[in-house]
């Protein structure tokens, strides 16, 4: 799974620039943080940073790339008949309509029949 790059910022809990980590826009290691790990531009506090942020989590197991593999599928498919409901809707929508025009068509006869 690949990391996230999105405009963000570090924030406290800094620690010292990585000989490992991922290179941020400005081509330096990006710093990684305490707390729930993310890399961040080095010149963040100097105000010329780029805005890279990336979230610092371990790989995930092969079960749990299953399991999500697993539930888009899933979601996929409500998604799917989910559509197949909305449509049945309007037709029955329509089909409701349709009857309740003819019905008071021929209430309207009646009455002028009985006249």
């Amino acid at each position: 799974m690949s990391e996230s790059h999105i405009t963000g910022s570090l924030g406290s809990g800094e620690s010292e620039a990585s000989t490992e980590g991922p290179k941020c826009y400005c081509d330096l290691r990006a710093k990684s943080t305490i707390g729930r790990q993310f890399w961040g531009c080095v010149k963040f506090k100097d105000g010329g940073h780029c805005n890279y942020f990336a979230w610092r989590d371990p790989k995930m197991c092969s079960f749990g790339r299953r399991v999500i593999r697993q539930l888009q599928a899933m979601h996929a498919q409500l998604l799917g008949e989910q559509s197949a409901w909305e449509s049945n809707e309007r037709e029955l929508r329509h089909q409701t309509e349709v009857i309740v025009a003819m019905t008071e068509q021929h209430q309207a006869e009646i009455i002028n029949m009985s006249e």
